[in-house]
C-alpha cells in the first residue's frame, strides 16, 4: 500500500511480551503505526491529540536519547499515566514521529494504560 514511501522497521513489544515488528512510513506517529497494525495495549483514546495518556510507551534507551525530548505538555500528560514512568524512556506514542532515526527502535507497551 505504501509504494514509494520510505519505510522504517519498528518493533513493538506488547503487554504479553510478544514482539510485533512493523514497517512504518516516514511521518507517521508510533500511535498510528500501533493502531494500523493491531498492537494491543495502545488505546489512543484522544485520537492522537495529546490530551490523554492512553498511548504511553517505553522507548529503548538508544532511541530515547536520539530524538527530541518530550514537550512540557507531553510531560504533564505522562505524569497522569497509570503505568510506572521510566525516566527518559516514557513517551506518548502520539508525540513520536517516525523517521529513519527510529529504524530498529524497540517500543514496549505497558500492561496498563
Amino acid at each position: 500500500n505504501f509504494v514509494g514511501e520510505a519505510m522504517n522497521r519498528v518493533v513493538f513489544i506488547d503487554p504479553e511480551g510478544q514482539r510485533r515488528p512493523v514497517d512504518v512510513p516516514d511521518g507517521w506517529t508510533l500511535l498510528e503505526a500501533a493502531i494500523q497494525n493491531g498492537v494491543p495495549g495502545i488505546l489512543g483514546e484522544c485520537g492522537g491529540s495529546a490530551s490523554c495518556a492512553t498511548c504511553h510507551v517505553y522507548l529503548d534507551e538508544t532511541t530515547a536519547g536520539q530524538i527530541e525530548a518530550p514537550s512540557d505538555l507531553e510531560q504533564a500528560l505522562l505524569s497522569q499515566a497509570p503505568a510506572h514512568l521510566e525516566a527518559g524512556r516514557s513517551r506518548l506514542s502520539c508525540q513520536v514521529t517516525v523517521s529513519d532515526r527510529l529504524t530498529g527502535c524497540v517500543v514496549m507497551v505497558p500492561d496498563i494504560q
